[in-house]
Order: C-alpha cells, then structure tokens, then sequence
C-alpha cells in the first residue's frame, strides 16, 4: 500500500496494482482483495486529485481492466489539450509573423522594442492591429498610442 501512496502517475499506480493482483490472487485472499479495493476506493481514489475519473469497483480484479481504461482515456485527453494548444500557439505565431511584415512593408523596419510588444500580444489584440495596418498611416496608429 505504500508504493500506492507514493504513486501518481496512472501507469505506475497500474504496475502496483498488478503485483497486488498476483499476490492477493489466490482464493484464500479474496477477504483480503475485498478489503483492498474498499482501501482503494475510499482512501486511494480521493487523494488522487479527480475521484470522479477513477470509477469505483468491488474487486481488485477489476482495477487493472478499470486502470488500463481510465490510462488510455487520460493520455487521448492530454493528447486533445496539447494539440489544441499547439494549434493556438502556431495561429498566433502566424499573426505575430504577419503583423510584424505588414508593418514593416508599410512603415519600414520596426524597433526591437516593436517588435517584442507584438510578440507579447495576445491573439485577439494582433487581430486588432491587423485590421487598424490598413487604415493607419502611422505605427502609433497600428498599437493605439
């Protein structure tokens, strides 16, 4: 139970459960199994941060079926959020791009100072300045100031 405690990551907390499955496999430790599962569900699983990810389960049989689940369903969810992540980072870098090279064709080459402003801007604000470039007739006019 120890090495459950000290246990965060699902793939480790599956590799414990699996030595526990061998050696509480025998009939004569199904009490002892019940009893572990009762642990699990009730001290375990709430400390881990998202009980409500980790399904309950009456033996601990069904934990590894359960563990190898709930892994797949937490990597396919890291694995959404980082393309999503990645997708907004690559559109902004884009606009960052774009902004910098319309305000240089328009007013000549920008400061470094510029240049780190538009770097630090958020989506939405390159989005705004990218529509003041075709009207401004002065940079101050692109950044408002």
């Amino acid at each position: 139970m120890s090495s459950l405690e000290n246990t965060r990551d699902p793939r480790s907390i599956q590799r414990v459960v699996i030595r526990l499955l061998k050696w509480l496999g025998a009939p004569d430790q199904a009490e002892l199994s019940r009893s572990f599962a009762t642990w699990f569900n009730e001290v375990f699983v709430p400390r881990q941060g998202n009980p409500e990810q980790v399904p309950a389960f009456q033996d601990l049989q069904e934990v590894d079926s359960m563990l190898q689940e709930t892994v797949q369903k937490w990597y396919k969810e890291a694995e959404q959020k980082g393309k999503k992540e990645g997708k907004k980072e690559g559109e902004k870098e884009g606009l960052v791009k774009l902004i910098l090279s319309q305000v240089e064709a328009k007013f000549g080459k920008i400061s470094s100072a510029d240049r780190k402003i538009v770097r630090a801007a958020e989506t939405e604000t390159l989005l705004e300045w990218g529509a003041r470039i075709i009207t401004a007739e002065t940079i101050d006019e692109v950044f408002d100031r």
